[in-house]
């Protein structure tokens, strides 16, 4: 638990440094939406936060964790799905530039490096007996890409390295952080 207080410690200081430099005008909107990919079915928000951050916000149904001897197991709960909820710290690097070739920009296009908090909890409605999903605690860090597939639908990959603390065995674990997911914008 003390690695995962100082983590998130860090990541404040992190996001507090980038606020501290951001220019007042957002290349960015600010917008609803639905979203499935491996984390599951869900529903959010990102939020422009000015210049180039954002902050997305999701909750919905999909797969749960345990992590057993420092190992994070994922489980993909189709009857069975566990509940999410996300917070991601975006800072889109490359703004400037794709505005400067003209490239789209919208529905948040573009390249990022971010910070994550996912919190799941085990099974919801508890069906499949042969399943123990725990509650758990993910943080990572990550590098990733938004693009758009059309004019209201959009597509997120990221890729990075996360620690998963397990609420029922006390204990964590690395991992490698990999996630896909389409979307569609309100």
């Amino acid at each position: 638990m003390k690695k995962g207080i100082l983590l998130l410690v860090i990541l404040s200081f992190f996001i507090t440094e980038i606020f501290a430099q951001q220019e007042n005008t957002s290349m960015l909107a600010s917008h609803p939406k639905i979203e499935l990919g491996f984390q599951g079915l869900g529903v959010g928000y990102e939020f422009a936060l000015g210049g180039k951050t954002l902050l997305d916000v999701n909750a919905g149904l999909g797969g749960g964790y345990t992590v057993d001897n420092g190992m994070v197991n994922y489980v993909w709960g189709l009857i069975d799905p566990a509940f999410y909820a996300i917070t991601e710290f975006r800072y889109y690097y490359n703004l400037t530039k794709r505005l400067s070739k003209n490239k789209n920009m919208g529905n948040n296009a573009g390249n990022y490096v971010g910070a994550q908090l996912k919190f799941a909890t085990p099974e919801v409605f508890n069906i499949a007996s042969n399943i123990n999903l725990h509650n758990t605690l993910l943080t990572e860090v990550h590098w990733g890409i938004q693009r758009n597939l059309g004019k209201e639908f959009i597509f997120n990959l990221h890729l990075g390295l996360g620690y998963a603390y397990d609420y029922y065995w006390d204990t964590g674990g690395l991992y490698i952080a990999f996630g896909v997911k389409f979307g569609y914008i309100f």
